[in-house]
């Protein structure tokens, strides 16, 4: 089983399962996500460490069909293409004239060399992966010229850039927003454009609110609410709401 700690959280698996403990306070429940059962459910239940009784040794939160989620998915997914379009419409739209005029390089990160030296900063100790968070900050310190590429924001307009599978970053050395997100978007109709992606993110929220049943946005809350308190994740500031 294969694990990684990240804020005291231990995050274990297994291709039938999902393990969510902390591992500072070893009285408190974990959570366990339990795939190819059986029932052909997906399980979710929290199982106590150190139960006092029988009764205390497991408390189920959710079974769901898989069926049911594959369903539920197909329905969704012209919904969530036609809510995207909307989401991307609203977003500040960029260009190459736009970027230099705002001091503005495009940067390429290579994936592989980047990849290689986020994963050094989770090295492997007694056989779990720890985030070493002083590792990840002299990683963003000290950049590798080997893991991106700077170029003229003209490039923008290459077939390449436009199909490139992930986000395109722009950066400069001064101002408020020295670093943005980029990404060709499909808009209204057939028209794409380059948009800022990093100004989504307060529209995301409100956007998954109006895909998700009220019904389902009611049962998923009272799930995380169970979880949250069980595993008393206010201890390391993460929200409950």
């Amino acid at each position: 089983m294969s694990g990684i700690v990240i804020s005291n959280l231990l995050f274990t698996s297994t291709e039938r399962l999902v393990v969510i403990r902390r591992i500072d306070r070893h009285e408190l429940p974990h959570l366990t996500i339990s795939f190819q059962n059986t029932s052909d459910e997906i399980d979710l239940h929290l199982k106590n460490e150190s139960p006092t009784s029988r009764q205390e040794l497991y408390e189920p939160l959710a079974r769901v069909s898989k069926a049911r989620i594959e369903h539920f998915l197909e329905g969704l997914s012209p919904r969530f293409e036609e809510e995207f379009r909307c989401l991307f419409s609203k977003v500040e739209r960029v260009g190459p004239t736009w970027l230099i005029d705002r001091g503005y390089v495009i940067g390429l990160i290579h994936n592989q060399p980047f990849q290689s030296a986020i994963l050094k900063t989770a090295p492997k100790r007694r056989g779990r992966y720890r985030v070493s968070t002083e590792a990840l900050k002299r990683l963003f310190m000290n950049v590798d010229p080997s893991m991106i590429s700077l170029l003229d924001p003209f490039v923008l307009h290459s077939d390449e850039l436009k199909s490139w599978g992930e986000p395109i970053f722009a950066a400069r050395p001064w101002g408020k927003d020295k670093l943005i997100a980029l990404r060709y978007a499909p808009l209204k109709g057939s028209f794409h454009s380059w948009i800022r992606i990093d100004s989504i993110a307060n529209e995301l929220p409100i956007t998954f609110q109006s895909l998700v049943p009220a019904a389902i946005k009611k049962d998923v809350a009272d799930i995380w609410h169970k979880i949250h308190d069980a595993l008393q994740l206010h201890e390391l500031d993460i929200a409950r709401e």
